[in-house]
């Protein structure tokens, strides 16, 4: 069962309490609220280790530990806006105050625009403080009495309750924005599905197969076999390092390939990031080699393997000191912590991705690396760039860049000028 800490204010547990109750055969939902919301950081910190998931029951509380600490179990929070917005203009309504002059904080302001705009109603004296992060109730509660203060026809709306407080303490018309069932529902349902992703990617394996690059060349100038040894005693060191760091167990194959099992769920998140780089850039640095590197990842072990080698031959074929990583669904991505890093499918199974492969001739592969190329750097290239990215030459991304014209994929749009030596780069339109 899945366990689903909740963090927010008082009165907005109080609300998802009464919905959480629906969830019972699905997940366990352990309630802690905060008297400030500055206190939100410490009491995740406390009780991180209890749950599956994190639901914060708005964006302020969200925000304050984001940008505070690093959470790695899967987040999720309640937005107030689309039907808790409808809700509380029909409170104020209800009570028989004008919704003409309303003051809103921490909301979404094209939102509330929009949904003005859709109820028939002017927006033309609408205010809003709209803000990322934290900010000081007083500072929140400032703003609507300045509303106020200017035009006391004016109803203040705010997420806080620690505001909504000080606004009704002066006597001022003000409305909290209040959690609606559906939506609390809707981020349930939403907590439940992303903790249970996480927890099938944590029992999932992950091979990660290490290749010393070009190894019999690099050995080749040594002036004895021990000479060699020490390296590999040296390389060895830092494998096992780097294996303890995540978690794996170690297999060697012949001099220069290594394997690794561990889980998917241990490599995922920036920490490992971090780990595999600096693993990389020491053997780089302090062995004078490299190392291609694949990650398979699969339902057992024939399957992680097959996909790691995958990402071996791609990491390769790159040109080695790099890492791809190849999931079970045949997606990879990489090379990893570079600047032409992609995320594409290796597969046409995409209606879409199949389509364009039969109208162009061009391979699944290069089709979904244009693709991820497009909604990496955007729709404007040159051959330059596609050559770049696609890891060929300049030569091999002009056909391409011909097969899409051809087909009415792209189009020529101008042209860019390096310098004032040498012919300017004709700029291509993808129209995929």
């Amino acid at each position: 069962m899945i366990t689903i800490g909740v963090f927010g204010a008082k009165d907005s547990i109080d609300a998802i309490y009464d919905v959480g109750q629906e969830f019972s055969d699905e997940a366990k939902l352990l309630y802690y609220a905060y008297e400030k919301k500055e206190d939100t950081p410490e009491m995740v910190k406390n009780h991180i280790h209890e749950v599956d998931v994190v639901l914060y029951s708005g964006r302020v509380p969200f925000n304050i530990v984001s940008s505070s600490m690093t959470v790695e179990k899967p987040s999720v929070y309640l937005p107030h806006n689309g039907t808790c917005i409808y809700r509380t203009l029909w409170d104020i309504n209800q009570s028989g105050l004008s919704i003409e002059h309303i003051s809103f904080d921490t909301i979404n302001e094209d939102e509330i625009r929009e949904i003005f705009k859709e109820l028939g109603i002017s927006d033309r004296y609408i205010k809003v403080f709209e803000y990322d992060g934290d900010i000081d109730y007083e500072r929140l509660a400032q703003f609507h009495i300045d509303q106020w203060t200017q035009n006391n026809s004016y109803v203040a709306v705010t997420c806080l309750y620690k505001t909504y407080e000080i606004l009704t303490a002066l006597g001022i018309s003000a409305f909290r924005v209040k959690l609606t069932k559906s939506l609390i529902r809707q981020v349930i349902d939403s907590a439940i599905s992303k903790a249970t992703n996480t927890k099938l990617k944590a029992n999932q394996i992950a091979i990660i197969i290490i290749n010393i690059d070009r190894f019999k060349e690099r050995i080749k100038g040594y002036a004895s076999e021990y000479e060699i040894q020490k390296l590999k005693l040296k390389f060895n060191e830092k494998l096992i390092d780097y294996a303890e760091k995540i978690q794996g167990s170690i297999f060697t194959f012949g001099a220069d390939e290594y394997l690794i099992f561990t889980t998917e769920g241990v490599l995922e998140g920036s920490k490992n990031e971090i780990i595999r780089k600096n693993f990389i850039e020491s053997i780089q640095q302090n062995l004078n080699l490299s190392v291609s590197i694949g990650i398979g990842y699969g339902k057992s072990a024939y399957e992680a393997e097959n996909n790691g080698r995958i990402g071996l031959h791609h990491a390769k074929e790159a040109g080695g000191n790099c890492a791809f990583i190849v999931d079970s669904a045949k997606r990879i991505r990489g090379p990893l912590d570079k600047t032409e890093m992609l995320d594409y499918a290796l597969n046409s199974s995409s209606d879409i991705i199949a389509s364009l492969c039969r109208l162009t001739g061009l391979s699944a592969k290069n089709i979904s690396k244009i693709l991820s190329m497009k909604e990496k750097t955007g729709s404007v290239i040159s051959s330059k760039d596609l050559a770049f990215y696609l890891n060929m030459t300049e030569r091999s991304a002009r056909r391409i860049l011909t097969a899409l014209i051809e087909n009415d994929l792209a189009h020529s749009v101008g042209e860019e000028s390096i310098s004032s030596k040498g012919r300017p780069r004709i700029l291509y339109q993808l129209n995929l």
